[in-house]
């Protein structure tokens, strides 16, 4: 029996390969010990993830114990890249679970966001979920969406005209505080594996509100009337938990015209 033994779960491609490879090699059974688990022992033992191996288990050593394998320090430098928003080589499993169960998506924020935005970001999506609930949309894609809304936010000026030249170039003639929203729609997908059109799409037009779902126009909602704003919108959060098209419509309206306002004033000093 050999022991592969690291601070949390191997996760990424590189250590599903040493697992099969010390497998194939040795012709015994692998037993891990992952002693910071990622998510419930229930979870994991559910999983395929090693499929073809004899045995996997977590929990206390065996006593029977062939060869020590020990990978800590990749591991953490793999976690550290997660937690950031990095998902690359990790089993596609996983990252479904990732991105449902949100479970580092505090620790991304935390990276990405200022503590306003960071801050902002959240009740914009306790508002959204709100909103979701009273119109029978998907909660947890809800919530999912309105806290990854404005990940582009405040990433660096190469970073954000990179990512919303790969959208689409013509974007970057648009005003720039508006990239952030194509930028973020490139990297859910790209670094986040994250390709359920509705999500892209109300990430990608959050702002601008070219959006039709019921998710996108929530996300559309919750942003402009998030409740930390200077100016009071329980008027119209109150419309749109009641009728969320004239809840979207007037709150489009109202925030054409306050960008118009605020246009008419700096060119009218």
């Amino acid at each position: 029996m050999i022991l592969f033994r690291s601070l949390c779960d191997p996760l990424t491609k590189n250590h599903l390969d040493i697992i099969h490879g010390l497998h194939h090699t040795y012709h015994q059974d692998i037993y891990v010990v992952a002693t910071q688990p990622l998510h419930p022992i229930i979870d994991r033992l559910n999983q395929s993830w090693l499929k073809g191996l004899s045995y996997v288990h977590y929990g206390q050593t065996p006593s029977s114990i062939g060869l020590t394998i020990e990978d800590d320090a990749s591991l953490i430098q793999a976690m550290e890249t997660i937690r950031n928003g990095d998902y690359h080589g990790l089993p596609m499993w996983y990252i479904r679970y990732l991105n449902r169960s949100m479970v580092y998506y505090d620790q991304m924020l935390k990276h990405y966001l200022k503590p306003s935005r960071y801050a902002h970001t959240y009740r914009v999506a306790s508002l959204a979920v709100d909103l979701a609930k009273s119109h029978s949309v998907d909660v947890v894609k809800t919530k999912q969406t309105a806290l990854l809304h404005d990940i582009a936010k405040n990433m660096d000026d190469d970073r954000l005209q990179s990512l919303t030249q790969q959208y689409d170039p013509s974007c970057l003639y648009q005003p720039k505080p508006i990239w952030h929203q194509y930028a973020g729609a490139i990297f859910i997908q790209t670094f986040l594996g994250i390709t359920d059109r509705q999500i892209v799409n109300a990430i990608a037009n959050h702002t601008t509100g070219h959006v039709v779902s019921p998710l996108a126009r929530i996300i559309y909602i919750a942003d402009k009337c998030d409740p930390g704003r200077d100016y009071d919108s329980s008027c119209l959060i109150a419309l749109s938990k009641r009728d969320l098209t004239k809840g979207f419509l007037t709150v489009q309206k109202e925030s054409e015209a306050y960008v118009a306002g605020q246009h008419d004033q700096s060119t009218n000093p």
